[in-house]
């Protein structure tokens, strides 16, 4: 059974076509070899949070980053956690299958809204802010003095999720680097793979994600989000 629901016009679709040279052992990938390039990429970047170093980009050129969303991620993890503590097993069940099995529900079994679908407060709710490249692709926010797009953020709560679900950091590595591959055909960001790990590491507390190039050199405004996120999180079972 292939866990991500193939629906093609046949049953080797999930292999390329390919039945007799490739394999699909996890139902991830489409062979051993691309699953083990997943799992040293994502072993690789686990261990690598610094922030890279670049020449050529000023403060002025990227522009001011978005509006101040720590308080906002800090209570959807804590209304996540406190949620997962009093749901029956079987309530877990649910949702565990919705996220984990099959891969390809990820995109709408699960979310922080306002780092997603609902991006309307990121510069109208705080005038002159964002700016520069700093506005682009949805715009940004700011968690902990650092400048992030908004939908990288958004995978702190799936770290979260996995961690509390009792995957271990490369399953919930390897599932992220399958999702963005199968949906988007490209491997997740350096910023995707800190706040997964983050948060499965159990962010706020700790270290956390150090921006990436060549938002690490936004201007910080201290500009704050007056929307409450509500819900805070989504985390749907389809049943």
């Amino acid at each position: 059974m292939d866990p991500l629901s193939w629906t093609g016009l046949h049953g080797y679709g999930y292999v390329s076509n390919h039945a007799v040279d490739k394999t699909d052992a996890t139902g991830l990938f489409e062979s051993i070899a691309t699953l083990s390039v997943a799992m040293g990429m994502m072993n690789t970047l686990a261990g690598a949070q610094s922030t890279p170093s670049f020449e050529g980009a000023t403060a002025v050129a990227v522009g001011k980053c978005g509006p101040d969303a720590t308080n906002q991620i800090v209570y959807s993890l804590y209304r996540l956690e406190s949620d997962w503590n009093r749901w029956t097993p079987s309530q877990k069940w649910a949702h565990y299958k919705s996220a984990f099995l099959p891969l390809g529900m990820q995109e709408v079994a699960w979310d922080i809204p306002a780092l997603k679908s609902d991006l309307g407060w990121i510069g109208t709710d705080c005038p002159g802010c964002p700016t520069g490249i700093c506005a682009q692709e949805g715009g940004t926010i700011s968690i902990d003095g650092q400048c992030f797009r908004p939908a990288t953020v958004n995978y702190v709560l799936f770290g979260k999720m996995a961690s509390l679900a009792g995957l271990d950091i490369a399953q919930t590595l390897v599932l992220v680097a399958g999702f963005k591959r199968y949906k988007y055909g490209k491997w997740p960001d350096n910023d995707t793979i800190a706040w997964t790990t983050a948060g499965w590491n159990g962010w706020p507390s700790g270290s956390h994600p150090h921006a990436s190039y060549p938002l690490s050199q936004a201007i910080i405004t201290g500009c704050k989000a007056k929307k409450v996120f509500n819900p805070p999180y989504r985390w749907l079972t389809g049943e």
